[in-house]
């Protein structure tokens, strides 16, 4: 049975006026068919609600397209999913298909040779001016039905694929299991510090200005001004090109610039990297912070299952993703003191040491990753080391951090070229110096690469694939198989997290990179610490190949250094 879910519009996580206003369903050999509840006019009797509910909870399987939502819809009118057979077809297409361009039901379905949806101009003029709970049932009974109709047409075209990967018992039922965990974190939510947010923004709005009288008017932001500064004053090459052949600065062109001033001791590369910095910081997190601020004091963050082409999550409303795990720039150093214990609680934040490292190194078996890891040793001091000798400098250990996490992300020599200013022979040196002191890590980068153009795919260690078609980038196949496997070992010690803590004295509230964020009550630190530290850093139980090496977590204090008293917090 498919299931979609129509709602006024607002965030059901926070928003004390959100509410579901109808269900539709759709089936082998039932009319699709739409069931408005809450509408002005025009509702289903209210003796039919609770057989309504009665099918869809006791159905032995339900499908949706995007079911962390439906989840919290169905809930409005007390239907738990929780002994159900659901499934998602939005994270269907995504375990199958992670390059198609949109995850929505109106592409996934016309993508897969179904029908779009069935949103007319009048519709849409109204949701526009009036919001979606304005909609008259006339106009969404279509809509409705059609949403779960396309989404039970979908589960049929690629339910096949999705049971021959492999997916459809143990990695899936995981899955599920997470959805749930993530679904109570987002409801939960983490407080935070207006006034801090508030001064940050004025502060960062402000050097933002100074900065564009600096460059004579030339504003970091604006298209037109970042080719003048970006390709002609500093003269940085063009990274790719728009449809209409124009220079493009899309978020993959930025994220190649920034990487370049960073390390630019030119005044106005450093000066461009300040705007980007504060820019990003003051519009994507303290603004949004401000923005998205629930009526109940918290923020609760979007987490989107689907959003990376790994495992990995990403977030939005806002990016939570987005805090530096430690920062001496200006513009994010104070990030973190935004966030503010619930009274009577501390943020403790427990996050992987070097987790991509030590994935590659148990992938790779290269020996002297290991030795380093197994001797307890600074990985990048170790490095340094190697690569530049035993009277190397700061800059030298940041090099060789750079380096390497370029080098894993699939940097090619043109790459290290631009990042580090520096000819193509040295780049070419440099990467080869790399790739020579661990030569472990070169084979299986270049034997992932090869085994992503063979068969199309790669694995990480819990069966799950990586997909790569005919136009994807496979020099990344390794850096494919470390992300994913890091955001599976994430996953997996949230879940045995979640059954250990009892969401009172402590309580799991972000997830950020490789670590989790934790409520913890005053005084019952050390006994919640230890049981964290015991479970993430038991990896090798998941995996043998995870045994030959320690895995590490450092336990810190996270966001303000508050004791979350009244007085501390006032």
């Amino acid at each position: 049975m498919a299931v979609d879910t129509e709602s006024n519009g607002l965030d059901n996580r926070w928003h004390p006026d959100s509410k579901t206003m109808g269900i539709s369903i759709s089936g082998p050999g039932v009319r699709a068919v739409n069931f408005p509840l809450r509408y002005v006019a025009h509702n289903i009797d209210p003796l039919l609600e609770q057989p309504l509910f009665d099918v869809i909870q006791n159905h032995s399987r339900v499908v949706m397209h995007n079911a962390k939502h439906d989840i919290q819809a169905l809930r409005d009118f007390g239907i738990e999913l929780k002994n159900t057979d659901y499934f998602d077809t939005m994270l269907g297409v995504h375990w199958i298909n992670e390059e198609l361009q949109s995850k929505s039901l109106d592409y996934c379905s016309t993508a897969y040779g179904g029908q779009p949806k069935n949103r007319p101009d009048l519709m849409k003029k109204i949701i526009k001016t009036m919001g979606w709970g304005m909609i008259p049932v006339e106009l969404i009974n279509a809509y409705a039905a059609n949403d779960a109709y396309i989404t039970g047409e979908l589960y049929e075209r690629i339910i096949g694929q999705f049971q021959k990967e492999g997916y459809e018992k143990g990695l899936w039922q995981v899955e599920r299991e997470f959805i749930d965990l993530i679904n109570r974190m987002e409801l939960l939510g983490v407080e935070i510090d207006t006034d801090l947010c508030e001064a940050e923004a004025m502060i960062g709005r402000g050097r933002m200005d100074e900065i564009v009288g600096k460059l004579g008017g030339l504003n970091p932001s604006s298209p037109q001004d970042m080719e003048e500064l970006f390709l002609k004053q500093l003269g940085l090459p063009v990274h790719h090109e728009t449809d209409k052949g124009n220079p493009s600065f899309d978020k993959d062109a930025m994220e190649y610039y920034e990487a370049i001033l960073e390390r630019r001791l030119d005044p106005t590369a450093q000066l461009v990297f300040e705007y980007r910095g504060w820019q990003k910081t003051v519009s994507s997190n303290y603004e949004a912070y401000l923005k998205l601020l629930g009526t109940d004091g918290a923020l609760h963050p979007n987490y989107k299952l689907h959003g990376a082409r790994t495992s990995r999550l990403s977030c939005e409303k806002p990016n939570l993703q987005q805090i530096p795990r430690s920062s001496t720039k200006r513009w994010n150093g104070n990030l973190k003191r935004a966030f503010v214990p619930r009274i009577g609680y501390r943020l403790w934040e427990a996050d992987y040491s070097n987790l991509e490292m030590r994935i590659a190194a148990a992938y790779s078996g290269d020996p002297r990753l290991i030795d380093t890891f197994n001797s307890g040793r600074n990985l990048f001091n170790d490095m340094a080391a190697l690569l530049r000798g035993a009277t190397y400098s700061d800059q030298d250990r940041d090099d060789c951090k750079t380096l390497t996490y370029a080098t894993l992300y699939g940097a090619g020599i043109d790459r290290i070229k631009d990042i580090f200013g520096i000819s193509y022979d040295e780049a070419r040196d440099k990467r080869n110096d790399f790739f020579g002191t661990y030569e472990g890590i070169a084979s299986k980068t270049r034997h992932a690469g090869r085994v992503a153009r063979g068969r199309g795919y790669v694995k990480v260690w819990t069966g799950r694939r990586r997909h790569f078609g005919k136009e994807a980038p496979t020099h990344k196949a390794f850096n494919a198989i470390i992300q994913g496997g890091g955001a599976e070992i994430l996953k997996r010690k949230m879940l045995i997290l979640d059954k250990m803590i009892d969401w009172d004295e402590c309580k799991m509230l972000l997830t950020v990179h490789d670590s989790i964020v934790f409520e913890i009550k005053q005084g019952r630190e050390e006994y919640w610490h230890r049981i964290i530290r015991k479970v993430m850093t038991d990896v090798g139980s998941l995996h043998q190949g995870f045994s030959r090496l320690p895995f590490s977590i450092d336990i810190k204090e996270f966001g303000a250094k508050k004791c979350g008293c009244e007085s501390c917090r006032g």
